[in-house]
């Protein structure tokens, strides 16, 4: 938020939740709450105060890091909790594509099946063929696909 952005707060539960939305949109846009980066005044910036309001809220700098390390932890655990969540949707994945695969192979199978079944009725047919000229000396033409 831009300074002159910055407005009175309704209550003090109301200025912490702007403050810790104002951690929380900071940590995803500065790759996250271990960011050195990020300092009271560009929280005080993101939440649409001053630094003296900010202060105002969390009278000492160790309880303000307090409340960023929770927000890391929290961002933590939903991390991991995203991380198995994934692992999970890759198992299912490979499971899939593996059951696939065995498809893709008994297709393969019964399609070179299928085409060593037609060689050997050409196979015959021309033996048939050979057999009905040696016979009658009339060749008998191949149906037209």
């Amino acid at each position: 938020m831009a300074m002159s952005d910055r407005r009175p707060r309704g209550t003090p539960q109301q200025a912490e939740a702007d403050i810790k939305a104002a951690m929380a949109r900071l940590a995803r846009a500065r790759g996250g709450p271990s960011d050195p980066k990020v300092t009271a005044t560009s929280l005080a910036r993101e939440a649409g105060m001053s630094r003296k309001q900010l202060y105002h809220y969390f009278e000492s700098a160790p309880e303000l890091a307090k409340t960023w390390q929770s927000l890391r932890t929290q961002r933590a655990r939903r991390s991991d909790t995203s991380s198995a969540t994934t692992t999970r949707h890759v198992q299912q994945l490979e499971e899939a594509l593996a059951a696939w695969k065995t498809v893709a192979a008994v297709t393969r199978a019964e399609a070179e099946r299928q085409a060593e079944i037609n060689r050997v009725l050409r196979a015959e047919n021309e033996r048939l063929r050979a057999a009905s000229v040696a016979a009658t000396g009339q060749v008998v033409p191949l149906p037209v696909r």
